[in-house]
């Protein structure tokens, strides 16, 4: 895990939750002039920060809290050309498309 990574983790305010927040800071990192990060420990923060309830309200989250990073590999639009007319409802159809994506998605 690295600074600015997306990760899922096990909600320190609700039980059976999860939350999805970007890492601000990592272990021994200084939060604000104020706080260090503990180890094992991460700040993390929401792109909102207006509406995120992330670190600034609960502080930093364990480590071993953290259930995966998130990655996003970015689609071409044209990704979808052709399906706009086939019906979505057919296996074939979706087959053809992950297809495609998988396809992009290994280059």
């Amino acid at each position: 895990l690295k600074h600015g990574d997306i990760v899922l983790f096990l909600s320190p305010l609700k039980t059976n939750n999860t939350c999805v927040k970007r890492i601000r800071a990592m272990e021994g990192d200084i939060i604000n002039g104020t706080l260090t990060v503990p180890a094992d420990h991460i700040w993390v923060e929401g792109d909102n920060p207006e509406f995120s309830t992330d670190s600034r309200y609960f502080g930093p989250i364990p480590l071993s809290s953290v259930i995966l990073r998130i990655y996003f590999k970015p689609l071409p639009p044209t990704i979808f050309s052709g399906y706009d007319t086939l019906p979505l409802s057919s296996w074939s159809t979706w087959k053809r498309l992950l297809d495609r994506i998988k396809k992009l998605v290994n280059e």
